[in-house]
């Protein structure tokens, strides 16, 4: 498995080769939103013109063949509650949804599930022909073992962790990730070894570098899922802010890509 970039009807979006499920990273390109919303913006953001984000998934659809007029999303809150989706939770684009999760999982098939992100980590899991998930892993969620419920709850719908793919997407750096002991002792009680995945950051008095990329991958081993179905891209949103909106570099004057998995 690798990430590959691919380019269709004007849109650039990266995608999973040899993954057992549909599964698409887009970045900014490609769109019709406008200002600091441009241009493949896909979250309903304060100041977004509604019609430009109905637009842009329309051209995400057409480039992608996958159905966005409706989807499995969440309103995403930094915290662990996984949602279950069926079709009938399916939301229209820029609809915002009534519950609080940050992780969607599905055993229907066709149901495009997504998640969405500007710096935090997408991971996308498939348990072939059993059930899908697509979630948020910002260091709060990741840390308070957000991926052991998504695991759970995939199970529950017949999925065993050992048959489970992973792709972990676009997403901040350990280069540019810097943090505070707070961060790493949350790391810590939650990987327990953290070798490889912090250095001391020299810029800032009890600063650190943290790998949350390689983290989750981490915690995704340690749950049993197999070394050689986890797919981690190197692509970094604060290192490329011009492909992808990164909270960071932008100071929050930006919009959301989306991290895409159907069964």
């Amino acid at each position: 498995m690798k990430f590959t970039e691919v380019g269709s009807s004007g849109v650039i979006y990266m995608t999973v080769e040899d993954f057992p499920a549909r599964n698409v990273f887009t970045t900014r390109y490609g769109g019709v939103s406008t200002d600091q919303f441009s241009t493949l913006n896909l979250g309903v953001r304060e100041g977004e013109d509604m019609a430009h984000l109905a637009e842009n998934y329309a051209i995400l659809a057409k480039a992608t063949g996958i159905d966005t007029s409706r989807m499995g999303y969440t309103h995403q809150v930094h915290r662990t509650d996984v949602k279950i989706l069926t079709s009938e939770d399916a939301l229209a684009p820029g609809v915002f949804p009534e519950y609080k999760a940050d992780a969607v999982v599905t055993a229907e098939k066709g149901l495009p599930l997504v998640c969405f992100t500007a710096d935090c980590i997408p991971v996308l899991l498939c348990a072939p022909g059993k059930a899908v998930a697509a979630v948020h892993c910002g260091w709060r969620s990741s840390t308070a073992d957000i991926l052991k419920n998504v695991l759970d709850a995939m199970e529950t719908l017949g999925a065993r962790a050992k048959d489970i793919y992973a792709a972990v997407g676009p997403g901040i750096c350990w280069g540019h990730f810097q943090v505070s002991q707070d961060v790493i002792d949350a790391a810590e009680s939650w990987l327990g070894d953290l070798t490889g995945l912090v250095k001391r950051d020299t810029r800032g008095e009890n600063k650190y570098l943290f790998d949350l990329k390689n983290a989750n991958r981490r915690r995704l081993e340690q749950l049993g899922v197999k070394p050689k179905r986890i797919v981690v891209t190197e692509d970094c949103t604060m290192c490329t802010p011009d492909k992808y909106w990164s909270h960071r570099v932008t100071h929050g004057r930006r919009g959301l890509q989306a991290g895409i998995i159907v069964l």
